[in-house]
């Protein structure tokens, strides 16, 4: 599926939140085929899951974070109102 971005796990996650559907609702598919209905639960699924990762900020490494404190600190160092004199 395109919506999980080529990520195996969310793929996985998504088929087995589907079969869990099933199990949960078997009058949902007893009167008509499954595939249709199970294609259907998975396409919503995967669409809830892509609108949900695109509403929250992007994650960052620990690599970033780190650069973001060495920044931090370098800047405190150098301040013009550190080194003023009274």
């Amino acid at each position: 599926m395109h919506l999980t971005s080529g990520d195996r796990q969310r793929a996985e996650d998504i088929v087995q939140e589907t079969l869990l559907r099933a199990w949960q609702h078997p009058d949902a598919i007893a009167e008509r085929p499954p595939r249709p209905w199970l294609f259907a639960v998975a396409r919503n699924l995967a669409v809830d899951a892509y609108r949900a990762r695109k509403a929250r900020p992007r994650e960052v490494g620990e690599a970033a974070l780190e650069l973001v404190r060495h920044r931090t600190r370098r800047s405190a160092l150098w301040s013009p109102g550190r080194w003023r004199t009274r």
